[in-house]
């Protein structure tokens, strides 16, 4: 769909051998905020092993979809540095937008918003992310209980509660958000 809609080719990359299950055993521990090695093992490190993999020219051009606001962190980043830990340049067009002039651009140009946000998730990520905030812990356990089952039992096997800290707050349920962007047509 993001293709024709933008006329672009999107790969997806999956390995196998380096997600998110096989880390958390292969380090017998669950992630933790600011020690997170989830990022640089399925998404940096595999974009590194993509490239040195394909024919695409070292001298291509990283674009990310950071945003100053989300982050402490990312509201230092410059919005373009020569090279990063993938060896590549990165640039950041959306460095300084809201998060409404992102829904606003997509519906200028009549793009569906990631089914996250209709789900009521502030935030595009996997289920049960240490970045996550409580809320969409909740949700996750509410929209993905089958996915939420598999995570207990990996905690289980390595030895922690079946919860993350935070999901047990029921007065969440009542508070957890919908999605505000109907006119970007979230799914």
């Amino acid at each position: 769909y993001i293709e024709q809609a933008l006329g672009v080719t999107v790969e997806t990359l999956y390995d196998t051998e380096r997600n998110f299950q096989a880390n958390v055993r292969r380090r017998r521990m669950w992630p933790i905020p600011g020690k997170c090695e989830v990022s640089a093992a399925n998404k940096r490190d595999g974009f590194a092993r993509y490239m040195k993999a394909t024919d695409t020219p070292q001298s291509a051009l990283l674009i990310l979809g950071q945003r100053r606001q989300e982050s402490a962190s990312r509201a230092a980043l410059p919005d373009f540095s020569p090279v990063v830990r993938s060896g590549l340049p990165c640039y950041r067009p959306i460095l300084d937008w809201t998060l409404d002039r992102v829904f606003t651009y997509l519906g200028e140009k009549g793009i569906r918003a990631h089914p996250a946000y209709a789900k009521g998730r502030s935030r595009v990520g996997c289920v049960w992310c240490v970045n996550s905030r409580d809320a969409d812990l909740v949700r996750d356990n509410m929209l993905y209980p089958e996915r939420c089952a598999e995570l207990t039992a990996l905690r289980a096997e390595i030895g922690l509660p079946s919860v993350p800290e935070g999901v047990g707050q029921s007065e969440l349920w009542d508070a957890v958000p919908v999605c505000k962007y109907e006119a970007v047509h979230c799914e």
